[in-house]
């Protein structure tokens, strides 16, 4: 019973040190205009990386003009490539459609026949396209490298972003050794009572 009162009793003070200690708020340094109202917390927002570009925006009129041209880009691509996507897909359909119903053909002689004319007719095809095919590629290549950049400049422009919040706003100790010495008194006393068992 004595037990149980001094467990609860250095429990209970350890917590209380930890709960004073943490509404001892310290002296806060200023916060570099960049971080003002982001709050930095263990919840994870949607993009920590663009939760620090974004505001930079507002301070680099070359950035924010970089992302108005990429969002023109995003749409222009869209209505580009998909025009073509749309028109490759019917034919590529179409063809698929062909050579599935020349194989319910009975007559072998008509069934090559048929083949034939259709491998010609996607010849033909390939090399009308071969062109637009060609730069539709070298646009998904573009795309793909613009936006490698893309995050690799929004990573380096936020790195010393997040470096600075971490030197001004590293927590205080907030308690932290008080809290270690008690859990170490308790370990201590966990073991002295398990080895009289």
């Amino acid at each position: 019973m004595t037990y149980t009162k001094h467990f609860f009793s250095t429990l209970f003070i350890g917590l209380l040190l930890t709960a004073c200690s943490e509404t001892e708020k310290p002296k806060r340094t200023e916060v570099s205009k960049t971080l003002q109202g982001i709050s930095i917390s263990s919840h994870r927002s949607s993009n920590a990386v663009d939760d620090l570009y974004i505001p930079l925006l507002d301070q680099n009129p070359a950035l924010k003009n970089l992302e108005e041209e990429l969002v023109n880009l995003k749409t222009k691509t869209n209505l580009v490539t998909k025009s073509f996507y749309n028109f490759d897909n019917k034919s590529n359909t179409y063809y698929n459609e062909a050579i599935y119903q020349t194989t319910t053909i009975k007559d072998s002689a008509l069934f090559k026949k048929l083949l034939v004319a259709i491998d010609s007719s996607k010849n033909q095809y390939a090399k009308k396209s071969g062109e637009l095919q060609s730069v539709i590629k070298q646009i998904e290549v573009n795309g793909a490298t613009i936006k490698d950049r893309h995050i690799a400049l929004k990573i380096l422009m936020t790195l010393p972003v997040i470096e600075n919040f971490q030197i001004q706003q590293l927590p205080k100790n907030n308690g932290m050794k008080e809290l270690m010495s008690i859990q170490e008194n308790l370990l201590q006393q966990i073991d002295s009572l398990s080895s009289t068992h």
